[in-house]
């Protein structure tokens, strides 16, 4: 059960927010409000949950089609998030006024990264922020997307979760990827 993962902490994180087994506490509940069409997309919001819970973001901003299931899942795991519209935020990467955003948890796919532009995603993000790149594996431009993303030097440790990647910025940290299944 290493994952063939040799650092503890990207051990722990796939251990306990991965790949974590054990139902949590708001299961049962966001289960019932919502129904999944299928279990990889059930995973894959639950995955975000755990994600949230993990990271106690102070902001989300959601690049992708906004859900209102993405956005109560993510409540669900941390309390005091506030999401930031992407109107807002598209405009100031249009404009190119952006500062570094503290502790926030971006959610994007190759489509908005292409529109808000690479570069000036992975500019405003601080250490402690995260950003999930959901449909990787998509096509091969969107695969393509993925990679830049994750060679760029701002860019520390990196999942490939098969259906979103995980950046994290945190540069003290060896820089790796590391690929795994959601579980």
């Amino acid at each position: 059960m290493g994952f063939g993962v040799q650092s503890p902490w990207a051990y722990r994180f796939v251990r306990y927010v991965v790949a974590e087994r054990l139902p949590y506490y708001a299961y049962e509940v966001l289960s019932n409000r919502f129904r999944h069409d299928d279990k990889c997309e059930e995973r894959l919001f639950r995955f975000y949950f755990r994600l949230a819970n993990y990271c106690q973001p102070n902001a989300i901003v959601d690049l992708c089609h906004e859900s209102r299931m993405f956005e109560e899942y993510v409540k669900a795991g941390c309390r005091k998030v506030r999401f930031v519209g992407n109107d807002d935020l598209k405009g100031r990467l249009a404009k190119g006024v952006f500062e570094s955003m503290q502790h926030v948890m971006l959610r994007c796919d190759a489509s908005s990264a292409d529109i808000c532009g690479k570069d000036a995603l992975l500019g405003m993000m601080s250490e402690s922020s995260v950003l999930i790149m959901e449909g990787i594996h998509k096509c091969g431009k969107a695969y393509g997307c993925w990679q830049e993303m994750v060679n760029d030097n701002r860019v520390g440790v990196s999942f490939d979760l098969y259906s979103c990647g995980v950046l994290f910025f945190d540069t003290q940290r060896h820089k790796q990827t590391f690929k795994v299944n959601i579980i």
